[in-house]
């Protein structure tokens, strides 16, 4: 498998493939603009996850600078981070992605500062196990 240098953590998406290990893998997954009510930010997300659930067993199977995370028995490639200082502009260092627990801390849209009631444009706006909405960032746990 290639290992890609841990650079990619400012890696910016809009397609699918931009998020690859390789050229043509098929292993990146983008994230970027709506999806339902989630909205995530303008440059992107660059996730390895292949739609299987299955991409990676540990963590070497997802290259440098990425961690194989588990969510509820589906695992996926995430940016990896020890603090919110590991994480680019709109991320933050959290145990879950998008309201879903993680087993572990990566790099996921959000704002570690962030707290409810707070302005937002997006979910990577909003703390961890919150989400935007009507321009609010409000917790649902």
């Amino acid at each position: 498998m290639l290992h890609l240098a841990p650079m990619i953590l400012s890696l910016i998406c809009s397609t699918h493939a931009d998020c690859d290990s390789a050229p043509g893998a098929g292993d990146g997954y983008c994230y970027t603009g709506d999806y339902g009510a989630t909205q995530f930010p303008a440059e992107g997300y660059c996730t390895r996850d292949d739609g299987s659930g299955a991409i990676c067993d540990v963590d070497a199977d997802c290259g440098d600078g990425f961690v194989c995370a588990d969510s509820w028995g589906y695992r996926v490639c995430l940016p990896a981070c020890g603090t919110n200082s590991d994480c680019p502009d709109n991320q933050a260092c959290f145990d879950s992605f998008n309201g879903w627990a993680l087993d572990r801390f990566a790099c996921v849209p959000g704002n570690a500062t962030a707290l409810d009631g707070d302005y937002c444009e997006g979910s990577y706006d909003c703390y961890e196990y919150s989400q935007c909405w009507a321009n609010e960032c409000v917790s649902y746990q």
